[in-house]
């Protein structure tokens, strides 16, 4: 997908948050390089005045749409590590320690996705299923933890009272 209809996707996502939905969750493929890597986006709304922790709603969107649900794994992150982290798993391989030949976000498009999705939703909060050792690393540090029957997955979602965003990878070699 190329940076620009990212930029339509997330004005597209942009007034869904706004609007009033049925709170299903709806996991979309929007990537496959190589033939072989999945990358999904995800959106979903909570049921009104959610009292759950975020980790318990997160868990439910991912039963729904069968995937791993981690409980107290998820990783917080700040908005600032939540761009960072975004940038670094929609630039750059997952496995390979080069930056991956396959994926058509260069650093400077990225950086304008993840900009965007860390401004998505209003009082948003940000979570992860682990971190990389350093910008450049191809692997994680020991915080790792699965979501898909992949070699490597990760991504990032957003949360606030009312909705939850998902933008993920997953990547075999």
């Amino acid at each position: 997908m190329s940076p620009q209809k990212y930029v339509r996707l997330f004005d597209d996502l942009a007034r869904l948050t706004k609007r009033k939905h049925s709170g299903k969750a709806t996991r979309i493929p929007y990537h496959k390089p190589f033939g072989k890597d999945w990358d999904y986006l995800l959106f979903a709304q909570r049921p009104g005045n959610d009292p759950r922790p975020d980790r318990v709603a997160i868990d439910d969107v991912m039963r729904r749409v069968q995937l791993r649900q981690l409980g107290d794994e998820w990783l917080e992150l700040t908005a600032a590590a939540a761009r960072k982290h975004l940038v670094r798993t929609i630039s750059q391989s997952l496995i390979f320690s080069s930056t991956s030949t396959g994926w058509p976000v260069d650093n400077d498009a990225a950086e304008q996705i993840a900009r965007q999705a860390v401004t998505l939703l209003p009082s948003a909060r940000f979570y992860t299923n682990g971190s990389f050792a350093s910008p450049t690393a191809s692997w994680f540090l020991d915080d790792y933890h699965p979501l898909m029957n992949a070699l490597v997955d990760t991504g990032l979602i957003v949360v606030n009272d009312r909705n939850i965003f998902m933008i993920w990878r997953e990547e075999n070699d």
